[in-house]
């Protein structure tokens, strides 16, 4: 009975030493002057992705959906977001890291871009929360691994406790023709 009650105490406590010491390692990476490069990290199917926090304004709960007629499958629609509205895009379906349809997204997340003209949201199962890189956790010979379809906006391929993480600019897809291929007749054009 008493090794029950102890159980949660040993999980917090190790959770409270993994923290000091991560926090530690950080501290020892920002005293040698090492590169950091600082994201968000979500997880879209198996993948975990890394987006730079300035590409962000905000991430929210996925909203009510209204659907577009004749989208590309990756498109889930459109939300009302603070009176505007939200195009909402499957981040894996425009990256090229999966294929789905509406239907079978459960996605939970929205990640929704800071940018001054055009709000834009991206679908992602999970938040991670904050991760941060260093230059020792760069690894550009996995970077011809990830079978993406926009190439421009990864921006690199990381390593952290043995786990693969990809960094995307989300503000790339923009330039790369991302709205304009939002219809499954012009998504045709652009990859023709």
């Amino acid at each position: 009975m008493s090794d029950q009650a102890d159980q949660p105490t040993r999980s917090a406590y190790a959770l409270l030493c993994d923290m000091d010491r991560q926090w530690r390692q950080m501290g020892a990476v920002a005293a040698s002057g090492a590169r950091v490069w600082s994201g968000l990290g979500v997880r879209i199917g198996e993948h975990r992705i890394a987006v730079p926090r300035d590409d962000l304004s905000e991430v929210i709960p996925k909203p009510t959906l209204t659907r577009i007629p004749h989208a590309a499958p990756w498109v889930h629609g459109i939300a009302n977001h603070r009176g505007a509205l939200l195009p909402v895009f499957d981040l894996a379906g425009v990256l090229g890291l999966g294929d789905h349809t509406r239907e079978q997204l459960p996605r939970a997340w929205v990640l929704v871009l800071n940018t001054p003209d055009t709000p834009v949201g991206f679908a992602v199962d999970e938040v991670f929360g904050h991760r941060e890189f260093t230059t020792a956790d760069q690894r550009p010979a996995l970077r011809d691994g990830i079978d993406t379809t926009v190439d421009d906006s990864l921006l690199g391929v990381f390593v952290r406790d043995g786990e693969q993480w990809a960094a995307f600019g989300l503000r790339k897809l923009l330039g790369d023709g991302l709205l304009r291929a939002t219809s499954a007749t012009s998504a045709r054009e652009v990859a023709a």
